[in-house]
């Protein structure tokens, strides 16, 4: 997987090898299953940037086996009717605050991230 160069920011992006993917690593203090500020997580992410007509969707669901399979743990796949994206993630519950646990929550990171590879090959099979 190519790097791009580090900002400061809390996310960080990767590339898949094909414009239009990627697959992100955040933290945030934003909740997104309480769907609240307090709180926060950590989250993997395979993005679909434009995908208006969920023809990607589609064919990356013909993957769906494989995918979960290689991730080895509960996947969501949201796939909002309102946007053109869509995405693809893993995500933990994490106070970002407590600097003691980030070793533990960046090795989480790392380690989904490495997991999240298997879409570097789903994408290469895409028309």
């Amino acid at each position: 997987m190519r790097l791009t160069r580090p900002r400061a920011q809390h996310w960080y992006f990767f590339s898949v090898g094909r414009a239009n993917f990627d697959i992100c690593a955040i933290a945030s203090h934003w909740d997104s299953e309480r769907g609240s500020w307090d709180g926060g997580e950590v989250r993997v992410d395979f993005n679909v940037v434009s995908d208006p007509d969920r023809v990607l969707y589609q064919e990356i669901l013909k993957y769906r086996p494989e995918i979960e399979e290689a991730i080895g743990e509960p996947v969501t796949w949201h796939v909002p009717d309102d946007t053109k994206g869509w995405r693809i993630f893993v995500r933990r519950q994490a106070d970002i605050t407590d600097e003691s646990r980030w070793p533990e929550l960046f090795a989480w990171l790392e380690e989904r991230v490495e997991l999240f590879r298997v879409f570097r090959s789903v994408v290469q099979k895409l028309p």
